[in-house]
């Protein structure tokens, strides 16, 4: 099992490093992530696949962001890190309602992914999700119409494959799992938008007058306007 662990993870690193998704840190990071959850849960690390998949999806194929637009190392483990804890519950004590919350964990990184690109990329206007007041596109904390009905898509999309891949008796059972993973998914969304609008770093660029995330600066370092001389932090 443990050859079979090393080699699908290796397959999977060889894809992602060849659709060019991560950063080589970010695949390093992904790999070994990749090895402890197949460890743990076989069906808990096809639900990882299907996280990373449908995000890698949204952001490269739907979307088409740039294809220098790396994941980072640091994206990778916070977008995981509290999903492998509940997993390590469920590997321990064997009770099904951690997988369950594993499933919600990811359902929730999944919905705000996918609501952060679709929303970002698609919608007229972005709204604070304090004051419902417009607010620049790509700041932590904006909310969407378009945005906010992709992310339940994609959380009701995690309820599904729970289902399919952990049948219950009952299809009564099997609806109100989806029902319930998609609302904690979108539950998650919107608690990260608010944790993300109170407490990141924001900066303001003093040529264009834009705000900007702090990995924004690394990320448009590349633009000639955007430098750290121009750069003041907003309390």
């Amino acid at each position: 099992m443990f050859a079979i662990n090393i080699f699908i993870n290796l397959i999977v690193g060889i894809i992602v490093q060849r659709c060019r998704l991560l950063s080589k840190k970010g695949i390093c990071a992904s790999y070994v992530l990749g090895v402890v959850v197949f460890a743990m849960s076989p069906i808990g690390y096809a639900f990882l696949l299907c996280f990373f998949g449908i995000t890698a999806g949204v952001e490269h194929l739907i979307i088409r962001t740039e294809k220098n637009n790396f994941r980072t190392e640091g994206q990778v483990i916070c977008n995981s890190l509290p999903a492998l804890w509940v997993l390590c519950l469920f590997y321990f004590l064997k009770q099904e309602k951690y997988f369950f919350i594993y499933t919600c964990l990811l359902a929730s990184s999944l919905a705000d992914s996918t609501a952060s690109a679709i929303g970002n990329q698609y919608a007229k206007k972005i709204y604070s999700v304090f004051t419902l007041r417009e607010m620049e596109r790509g700041i932590s904390g904006g909310i969407s119409a378009v945005g906010t009905i992709a992310g339940m898509l994609a959380a009701t999309i995690m309820g599904m494959i729970y289902v399919i891949c952990c049948p219950l008796h009952l299809f009564r059972e099997s609806i109100i799992n989806v029902a319930k993973i998609a609302m904690w998914g979108t539950v998650g969304m919107m608690i990260d938008s608010i944790l993300g609008i109170s407490f990141q770093k924001k900066y303001r660029c003093l040529v264009c007058q834009k705000k900007l995330k702090l990995n924004s600066i690394v990320e448009k370092r590349r633009f000639r306007y955007i430098n750290f001389s121009s750069l003041i932090i907003i309390p």
